[in-house]
C-alpha cells in the first residue's frame, strides 16, 4: 500500500504543487483494484483458534487478528494500524512494543474477551512481563504495570516470533496514515490475591502496619462513608464535604482487607498522614523526589500540597537547598543629555506591517518607523535614517531579536562607536522603556 500510493502522498505534502499526471492516475487505479480484490480475509468463527499479532516501529503500530485452521494455515480476520502521537514517539522500544499489544487487544476486544487466544510479538522481553499473571513491581515502569493489569482480563498465551517471520504485523506498523481511535469497552480483572500483595508491598515501606491503617480507616467518618459507597456501588448524586474529594476518582477505588485502595496505592487516614510524611522525608529529598515516592505507595486528597508545605517548612532543606536567590531589580540611571541612551524594539505585525520603536531615555521622545520587513538589513537602514536626523547615540539597548544580534547590526554599532547592550533572555522588563511605549502604541492603534 505504501509503495502504491507514493505518488499520491507527494501531492499531500506541504507546499506541494498539484499535478495530476499519468503516474498519479495509474497509482490511483491500482489502489482501487487492490482494495476491491480478494485480500484473503476470512469470517470470524467462534470455534476456530485465534492468533493476534502486534508490532511497533518508530512512528506507528499495527495488529492483525487471524484464524489458525486445522491444516496449520492462518487467514486474517481484520487488520488495524495507527500512527503514534508525539508523546508515544518518545516511548522506549519495549514500551512501544507493549503499546502495540494493548492496542491490538483493545481494538479486537469483542473478538477476544471470554475465549483463549495466542498473542504474538517479536520483542522477547515482553514474554516475561505480560506472560506472568503477577505482573511486575509497582514501583517500576508504571505504564507497563497498567498494561499488564489490562491483560489480566484476558485468557491468552504469549509467543515470540522472529522479526523476519513477522511481516504481517510489521508492515502494518509502518503504514503512515492515521487510523481514527475507537473507544472499546475494556473489562479489567481485579485479582484479589494480587491486590493484597500490592497492599502489603506498599505498607512495608511505611512506619505503620496494616493493622494501624485498618483501625484508623474505620475511625475516620469520611473514609468509612467512602468504603460503604464503594462496597455498595451507590454514591450520592451530589456529594458534599470531604466525600466530594473521592467522588471524581470513584471508578478506581476498591476495598481490600478493610483498607481503602486508590488503584495500587493505600489511602492513608488523616491521623497517619503526618507520620507518613515524616517517613517519606527521611533523608531530606526534594519536592519532586518525595512526590515520586508518595505516588508509588500512598494517596490522600491534597497530598502534593502537603508535601510542598513540609519541604518548604523544613529548616534543613532551606539551609542546604540549591534555590537561587532572586536579585532585586536595579533601575537604569538617568542620562546626562538627550539622545545619549536610546531603547529600541519592534511592534506588530499589524495589517502586514511592523513598527520600529526608538525611545530616548532622557526626554522620552519616541520615533516610530513603519517597515514591511524586520530583517537585520532593513533595521540597519531604518536606524541610519533616524540617526541622520538626531545624531548617533552613545548607548543602544535592545532585546535579543535575531536582527539585533546579527553581523550587520554589530558592524553598524562598531562603525559609529555605539555601545550595544542587550537585555537578559526572558527578562523583557530590562528594556522597559521601549516595551512600555510599544504597549502604548498598540493600544493607540487599536483605539
Amino acid at each position: 500500500m505504501k509503495t502504491l500510493r507514493g505518488p499520491l502522498d507527494k501531492l499531500l505534502m506541504k507546499d506541494a504543487e498539484w499535478r495530476w499526471t499519468k503516474v498519479e492516475a495509474e497509482s490511483f487505479q491500482k489502489l482501487k483494484d487492490v482494495l476491491s480484490s480478494d485480500l484473503n480475509l476470512t469470517h470470524y468463527m467462534p470455534k476456530i483458534p485465534i492468533v493476534v499479532a502486534a508490532d511497533a516501529c518508530d512512528y506507528g503500530i499495527g495488529a492483525v487478528i487471524s484464524h489458525r485452521f486445522a491444516d496449520g494455515t492462518e487467514k486474517p480476520i481484520a487488520h488495524a494500524a495507527r500512527s503514534l502521537n508525539s508523546a508515544e514517539k518518545n516511548y522506549s522500544q519495549i514500551e512501544k512494543e507493549g503499546l502495540g499489544l494493548i492496542f491490538a487487544v483493545k481494538r479486537f476486544h469483542k473478538y477476544l474477551f471470554g475465549r483463549k487466544f495466542l498473542l504474538r510479538t517479536d520483542h522477547k522481553p515482553l514474554l516475561s512481563i505480560f506472560g506472568s499473571k503477577k505482573g511486575i513491581p509497582v514501583h517500576s515502569q508504571n505504564r507497563l504495570v497498567r498494561w499488564s493489569t489490562i491483560l489480566l482480563a484476558y485468557d491468552f498465551d504469549i509467543e515470540y516470533v522472529k522479526t523476519d517471520e513477522f511481516g504481517q504485523a510489521d508492515a502494518l506498523s509502518r503504514m503512515i496514515q492515521k487510523t481514527p481511535l475507537e473507544n472499546e469497552d475494556i473489562v479489567i480483572a481485579q485479582v484479589e490475591e494480587d491486590v493484597e500483595e500490592v497492599l502489603y508491598a506498599a505498607v512495608r515501606k511505611l512506619p505503620i502496619r496494616v493493622k494501624d491503617i485498618q483501625e484508623e480507616t474505620w475511625k475516620s467518618n469520611t473514609l468509612k462513608e467512602v468504603i460503604n459507597c464503594v462496597s455498595r456501588n451507590s454514591w450520592p448524586k451530589k456529594p458534599e464535604g470531604k466525600l466530594k474529594q473521592f467522588f471524581d476518582i470513584r471508578s478506581v477505588l476498591s476495598v481490600v482487607q478493610n483498607c481503602l485502595m486508590f488503584k495500587e496505592r493505600v489511602v492513608i487516614p488523616e491521623a497517619l498522614q503526618k507520620a507518613t510524611l515524616r517517613q517519606l522525608h527521611e533523608g531530606h529529598p526534594g519536592i519532586v523526589r518525595m512526590k515520586q515516592l508518595a505516588r508509588s505507595f500512598v494517596y490522600w486528597p491534597r497530598m502534593d500540597s502537603d508535601i510542598e508545605k513540609l519541604v518548604a517548612a523544613c529548616t534543613t532543606c532551606q539551609i542546604h537547598g540549591r534555590t537561587t536567590r532572586k536579585v532585586p531589580l536595579e533601575p537604569w540611571t538617568t542620562p546626562d543629555r538627550v539622545w545619549q541612551r536610546i531603547h529600541i524594539d519592534y511592534a506588530g505585525p499589524d495589517n502586514g506591517q511592523y513598527y520600529l520603536v526608538v525611545v530616548d531615555a532622557k526626554s522620552k521622545w519616541a520615533e516610530v518607523a513603519i517597515v514591511k520587513s524586520i530583517s537585520s538589513v532593513s533595521t540597519v537602514r531604518t536606524l541610519k535614517s533616524i540617526f541622520s536626523t538626531h545624531g548617533y547615540p552613545e548607548t543602544l539597548v535592545s532585546d535579543n531579536g535575531t536582527q539585533f544580534v546579527s553581523r550587520e547590526f554589530a558592524s553598524m554599532c562598531e562603525e559609529y562607536g555605539i555601545e550595544h547592550i542587550r537585555s537578559p533572555a526572558f527578562h523583557p522588563q530590562s528594556n522597559g522603556q521601549a516595551e512600555r511605549f510599544v504597549d502604548t502604541l498598540k493600544r493607540g492603534l487599536k483605539s
